[in-house]
């Protein structure tokens, strides 16, 4: 059975007047940000204006993965995002807004879990080109997936930038790139 590489679900979102990257995990039971990122959030004046806390949670909670008995460190505080996500055909652009539990050492930076997801009802579509359209219902927007190119060369390749860009972050911004082997 040939594996290939596995890959997440992930978006493009806007936080304040910047674009970022999220992952909609629907095997994770809460919403997740990294707190070094929250903290870049906050400082930025491109996204501090959207973006709220820390704020202490009413409990103390750890995450659990799929690795029995392993969990991480006490999430004790959250940050709440106004988050804005665009139609890639109508331009159309809805606005929500989540909170996440801040974790040190979260693998991702932005990961927005399953309760989140059914509220904003979450749908999925392939089409005969591969591409993975995702549907936010409740806000009536539709995005396109990102997901790795054929045999897996997003995975395998180096990049380097064909001219060089300073970038504002935190932040995701396309750049040309020559990838090689």
């Amino acid at each position: 059975v040939p594996s290939g590489t596995g890959f997440n679900c992930v978006a493009v979102c806007e936080i304040g007047i910047q674009r970022f990257r999220v992952v909609f995990d629907s095997g994770a039971a809460r919403n997740v940000i990294r707190t070094g990122f929250a903290e870049q959030l906050r400082a930025s004046p491109k996204t501090k204006r959207a973006t709220y806390g820390p704020r202490p949670m009413s409990d103390v909670i750890n995450f659990v993965g799929v690795i029995a008995g392993m969990k991480t460190s006490d999430v004790t505080h959250a940050t709440q995002l106004t988050m804005s996500f665009t139609d890639v055909e109508s331009g159309k652009k809805a606005t929500t807004e989540l909170c996440f539990g801040e974790l040190a050492e979260a693998s991702d930076a932005l990961m927005i879990g399953f309760p989140s997801l059914s509220l904003l009802g979450l749908s999925f579509d392939q089409d005969e080109d591969g591409n993975i359209w995702i549907t936010l219902k409740a806000l009536g927007v539709t995005l396109l997936a990102e997901i790795p190119g054929h045999n897996d060369r997003m995975a395998r390749c180096l990049c380097q930038p064909l001219y060089p860009r300073v970038l504002d972050g935190p932040c995701v911004e396309a750049v040309e790139v020559f990838c090689r082997e």
